[in-house]
């Protein structure tokens, strides 16, 4: 020696990498809109935690006619919006942060899948796969078993047109971003929300009778008997709503009393011993008391019978 020492300090240089965010879902689609399919968009969200950097994740295509990828998304670079939103949409989306072709989503059966990974992952062609796969939505109005093999069991498939308006309406968690992860059974339908919280409008089911008393069929009814009937929801009634007839005393009026969801005839006159009586409830007159409409109104009448009892002779002996 010398030298025994290095002549020159060495320097090299590495990038750690980012892992990939979990906590991000799909909340919407739209890939059936009007005309030429140029809205169609998905949106991304984060839960509201707000900007999450999307590096690391792929949005993947499927295709229910082979069951394999035919495009793909890389989401590098990328990040939600600071209400956690981030859409892939055409030109004419308002607020869309990647672009896609126009017609780019068919319109199913096929899915839209949300990846930890990247596109060349995905080649066109890809079979479904559940590694690294974060949340899905399989969606048509038929029904694709290999597809739903990207949801959870159970899950449903999604139908745009469920309402008879997929021109007009998009796939979308209800209430806004819950169900979890590959989970669908949140989705409704309604007017498309892009980078922006669902307006979710829940189907509305009409009016019906859940019991009566008496109940259909019975016998043995005291003729001073009054009716009891019970809606499967609180309704207002209004007009004719409901008659009564019997075989032997004809037809009855009947004082009303109750509210909500139950209401109580006092008939008038009583009945006649031993006849059959039939009540209906008319359909017409009878809506709900919420503001989701429509329906508001019972979609069919509903009657029921039962016969009274005969008293017993007291002047046997």
């Amino acid at each position: 020696d010398p030298p025994d020492t290095m002549t020159a300090d060495h320097s090299w240089s590495f990038t750690t990498a980012i892992q990939p965010a979990t906590n991000v879902f799909i909340n919407e689609v739209d890939s059936d809109t009007p005309g030429t399919d140029t809205a169609e968009f998905i949106e991304l969200y984060d839960g509201g935690s707000g900007n999450t950097n999307l590096t690391g994740l792929v949005v993947v295509l499927f295709n229910g006619s082979t069951d394999t990828s035919y495009n793909a998304f890389d989401l590098d670079g990328y990040s939600t919006n600071g209400s956690g939103y981030f859409v892939l949409g055409n030109t004419a989306v308002s607020g869309t942060d990647l672009v896609i072709s126009n017609g780019a989503l068919q319109n199913g059966p096929d899915a839209i899948a949300l990846y930890a990974g990247n596109a060349a992952d995905f080649a066109n062609g890809t079979a479904v796969t559940t590694t690294n796969l974060l949340d899905a939505i399989v969606y048509g109005s038929t029904t694709d078993p290999e597809l739903l093999a990207l949801l959870n069991s159970g899950q449903p498939q999604v139908n745009e047109n469920g309402n008879g308006n997929a021109a007009n309406d998009s796939s979308q968690r209800c209430p806004n971003g819950s169900g979890g992860q590959r989970n669908t059974s949140s989705y409704g339908l309604g007017a498309p929300t892009p980078k922006a919280a669902n307006i979710c409008t829940v189907a509305d089911d009409a009016p019906t009778v859940t019991a009566t008393t008496p109940a259909d069929g019975a016998s043995d009814v005291a003729v001073s008997s009054n009716l009891a009937i019970t809606f499967s929801e609180s309704v207002a009634v209004s007009g004719s709503w409901f008659t009564i007839s019997c075989a032997s005393s004809g037809n009855h009026s009947a004082s009303v009393s109750g509210s909500g969801s139950s209401r109580t005839l006092n008939p008038s006159p009583d009945f006649a011993e031993g006849e059959s009586c039939t009540v209906t409830i008319v359909a017409s007159g009878v809506s709900d008391s919420d503001s989701d409409d429509p329906p508001d109104t019972m979609t069919a009448d509903h009657s029921w019978s039962f016969t009274t009892a005969i008293q017993p002779a007291t002047n046997v002996f």
